[in-house]
């Protein structure tokens, strides 16, 4: 018996419902957000900023909209945490 939860994008991809899932008692489950309940999650959030228990400017990393490979690669080697793109008017 297990759980799986997705929390991401992922590739397309085929199951054996019988034989992967429901014989071996396993669960798959999709997760947005953590389930988080945003009203509740996001105001939580900029309080622990503000007691300085959640480092979003060490999390964040800005890349210019030209750099976006650069951000890309950085994503996916652990170099940033969480890229942003900025587009420059």
């Amino acid at each position: 018996m297990g759980v799986e939860a997705i929390v991401g994008i992922t590739a397309p991809m085929e199951i054996d419902m019988f034989g992967e899932l429901m014989a071996e008692g396993k669960t798959i489950a999709g997760v947005i957000e953590g389930a988080a309940v945003p009203k509740i999650f996001i105001p939580q959030l900029i309080e622990y900023y503000r007691q300085g228990r959640f480092p979003i400017d060490k999390i964040i990393k800005y890349y210019s909209f030209e750099d976006i490979n650069q951000a890309f690669e950085d994503s996916h080697n652990g170099t940033a945490i969480k890229a942003v793109l900025r587009m420059d008017r």
